[in-house]
């Protein structure tokens, strides 16, 4: 099977289904280890499938320990810090601010490709084009 981008696209593919299901696992069970079963059983249902066979292998045998579980408590804290705020509430922020924080996710998408980089800096181009007229 191909997987598009190679192994370290695929990689990045894997590790950010991990984190989408820890947080919903999070929504259930707050405790990390109460989801490690059924985490590590629905990435191995899609081992070479969606995922690389020795990529679901690796992530299998780090992820028996508890240790690497726990090492992704920043998750759930980050969960913990978020139920705080008020899905409906609104906070106002200067924009400076606002500029900072697109700044900084801009930064992360383009870290995972050459092409988002290629593509976001043509998009902030063509969005200027017509101020030049």
């Amino acid at each position: 099977m191909h997987y598009g981008g190679g192994i370290i696209a695929n990689c990045i593919y894997m590790v950010d289904s991990v984190d989408i299901l820890v947080l919903n696992g999070l929504e259930i069970d707050p405790n990390i280890l109460g989801s490690k079963k059924e985490i590590r059983r629905k990435i191995r249902a899609k081992r070479g499938n969606w995922f690389h066979p020795e990529l679901v292998d690796v992530f299998l045998k780090l992820s028996k320990s508890e240790a690497f579980w726990l090492s992704l408590l920043k998750v759930q804290n980050v969960g913990y810090a978020y139920s705080g705020i008020a899905l409906n509430s609104m906070q106002e922020i200067e924009f400076e601010d606002l500029k900072s924080i697109v700044l900084i996710f801009s930064h992360i998408v383009d870290a995972k490709s050459t092409y988002t980089v290629k593509h976001s800096d043509g998009v902030a181009d063509l969005s200027t084009t017509p101020m030049k007229f």
